[in-house]
């Protein structure tokens, strides 16, 4: 792997620790999601799918991240949908600047029943991934949120309120 490459993996893996380091509040005892198998583990936010590097020297990066984050009172924490990002990142003969595009993409989503999902924005050059996630149940709701833009890197889960 670059070294570039895995400084960006570590940027995410930060903003992503970062993202889900406040004081969550847990559902109620009738608010608890259930984690369907092909969602991610709990504990697991998010899961590299595929790293590849195109013939352009561009990376390829397609990472599954965990959306609507609960934590039970056992300090357990999981989360009800997930979302699978393709990354396209320049190559290392693209000089970085604020002009530089770094694109992003929803390979698809997925939730375990009883949970909607709705895209706000969908990404592009530059641009965010917004998803919403509504408990029909229970009226929880939360936003997950993906920036990546040069010079900064934002990613939330959502915590289920």
């Amino acid at each position: 792997m670059s070294s570039r490459l895995l400084s960006c993996l570590a940027l995410i893996g930060t903003a992503a620790l970062a993202a889900c380091s406040t004081d969550p509040m847990s559902p109620t005892a009738t608010a608890r999601p259930t984690t369907a198998s092909a969602l991610l583990a709990p504990g697991e936010g998010v899961r590299l799918i595929s790293d590849s590097v195109d013939a352009r020297g561009n990376t390829i990066l397609v990472q599954e991240f965990g959306i609507g984050a609960y934590t039970l009172p056992t300090g357990e924490y999981g989360t009800v949908a997930s979302v699978v990002i393709q990354s396209i990142l320049p190559g290392p003969s693209t000089p970085v600047t604020s002009k530089t595009c770094l694109t992003h993409s929803i390979v698809r989503t997925e939730t375990t029943p009883g949970n909607v999902l709705t895209v706000k924005k969908s990404g592009g050059c530059n641009k965010d991934i917004e998803i919403l996630i509504e408990q029909q149940a229970t009226g929880l709701r939360a936003t997950f949120r993906f920036s990546m833009v040069p010079g900064k890197t934002v990613i939330d889960s959502g915590l289920l309120r």
